[in-house]
């Protein structure tokens, strides 16, 4: 495109420069503003600089579990979390359970406490977490 306009312009002066100028009786020829749409067009191309363009901020991974079951290593990471009990808990106490599967059969719990405020639990990877009237707060 850039190469289109230096031709148009080239071609401009050269045909100007003779003896083609009109007189002061002769109008003017009419001028068109095509270079100056051609140029405006290619202004519109984006042209690479070598700095790439900035990428989103990712939002944090959640950082809170309220009460429900997770798969650990999926749902969450496996660790030591610290366990409290919900601002809206009316009857002021929570349940926490590992288990090994989501069966909610007793032989599949590895560990499982009635919380009455904040408390620690240690989970596993493949394991299950269930929270009720509780929550984990990272």
């Amino acid at each position: 495109m850039l190469a289109v306009v230096v031709i148009v312009v080239l071609l401009a002066a050269i045909g100007s420069s003779g003896d083609d100028a009109p007189s002061a009786s002769e109008p003017a020829p009419a001028v068109t503003d095509a270079p100056a749409q051609e140029a405006e067009q290619t202004a519109d191309i984006a042209v690479p600089t070598g700095t790439p363009a900035p990428t989103a901020t990712p939002e944090p991974e959640t950082t809170s579990y309220e009460s429900g079951m997770y798969l650990v290593g999926q749902d969450m990471p496996a660790g030591e979390y610290r366990v409290a009990l919900d601002d809206n808990n009316g009857v002021g106490m929570g349940y926490i359970e590992a288990s090994t599967d989501s069966s909610l059969l007793f032989d599949s719990i590895r560990t499982n406490d009635n919380i009455e405020g904040a408390s620690y639990i240690t989970v596993n990877e493949g394991e299950y977490l269930t929270l009720n009237g509780c929550h984990i707060e990272q």
